[in-house]
């Protein structure tokens, strides 16, 4: 059979990602649902509802109460989207073949204070060994600031406790349930019994704070305990914090995924609190158009790896 010619001016009249929207529609025959599966806001999705009625000259989807039903002409079209989506996407996306150790690119991890002293030196010397090509550039953020960060492409990669900020377009891989430990200055604090919640609370605290608020997951804890705490300073700064108990008879609830970096400095003890409800999940982020991505997935093992090797996890 003769090749029919491809008419390349054709295509000039329909955006080809309205056929993305065309195939979301007949999924979720919801305009709603439709834009958030294709993480796009309503206004837009109806928007590309009607270029996709001009272009084809047909009502494509009627409104049936709560739903969108499928014209005849719709009906005919999906099977034929669909499949052309799904070879477009196997060409465009599948990366099974991608050799990481071969590949040279640059990564922007998006780091809370502290985090990158724990993770870097590990990392660093596992890309090495791994895919020489990768290089990290890491940057600090405010935790509420990181999902904008991934938003605006200021960060690939983040990590992240889960507060309001997270949406639906951000991919989140749990790593682990992070315990909390009490740290202080040998030479500021010399203790006769073991440490513990309500002894920690007999000294004066250095709170960590992410997001600039007194009220935490860790005060909620002490008050349930009927206890509380005499905050002095408040900071996201690990250096800081470290200096702080090293000048005063101080202590700070640090996630222990913290404790290897005050364990490294020479008059700081760390000493575990068993208090089950005192924890923090710890994730990674990153936005969902880099699902895919071979260097993204590699990085997040290489991560997940790390964490689960330095920090001893508590149980769910």
């Amino acid at each position: 059979m003769e090749e029919l010619p491809l008419r390349h001016a054709d295509f000039r009249r329909i955006d080809l990602n309205l056929l993305v929207a065309f195939d979301a529609l007949m999924q979720e025959r919801h305009v709603g649902r439709a834009a958030a599966r294709v993480f796009i806001g309503q206004p837009a999705m109806s928007h590309a509802l009607g270029r996709l009625r001009e272009a084809l000259g047909d009502p494509l989807f009627v409104r049936a109460g709560n739903r969108m039903e499928p014209s005849a002409l719709a009906l005919a079209l999906a099977p034929r989207v669909r499949a052309w989506l799904e070879q477009a996407h196997g060409f465009l996306f599948a990366r099974d073949d991608v050799d990481i150790g071969q590949v040279h690119a640059t990564v922007k991890l998006g780091l809370i204070d502290g985090l990158d002293a724990m993770l870097l030196p590990p990392l660093v010397l596992k890309l090495r060994a791994l895919a020489p090509g990768l290089r990290v550039w890491s940057r600090q953020f405010s935790r509420n600031a990181l999902p904008g960060a991934i938003d605006a492409e200021e960060v690939d990669l983040a990590f992240w406790v889960p507060e309001p900020g997270y949406r639906d377009w951000h991919g989140m891989q749990r790593l682990m349930r992070c315990g909390f430990d009490a740290v202080y200055a040998r030479s500021q604090i010399r203790l006769d019994g073991p440490m513990t919640l309500a002894v920690a609370m007999r000294y004066p605290q250095v709170g960590l704070g992410w997001r600039g608020e007194e009220d935490s997951v860790v005060d909620q804890v002490i008050a349930a305990h009927g206890l509380a705490r005499n905050l002095v300073a408040l900071t996201d700064s690990q250096m800081a914090t470290a200096r702080l108990l090293a000048a005063m008879p101080a202590v700070s609830l640090q996630p222990r995924i913290y404790s290897s970096i005050y364990r490294a400095m020479p008059d700081m003890e760390v000493a575990p609190l068993d208090v089950d409800t005192l924890f923090m999940d710890m994730c990674l982020i990153w936005h969902r158009r880099r699902e895919h991505d071979p260097v993204l997935a590699f990085l997040r093992r290489c991560i997940a790896d790390i964490v689960q090797d330095h920090v001893e996890p508590q149980a769910p």
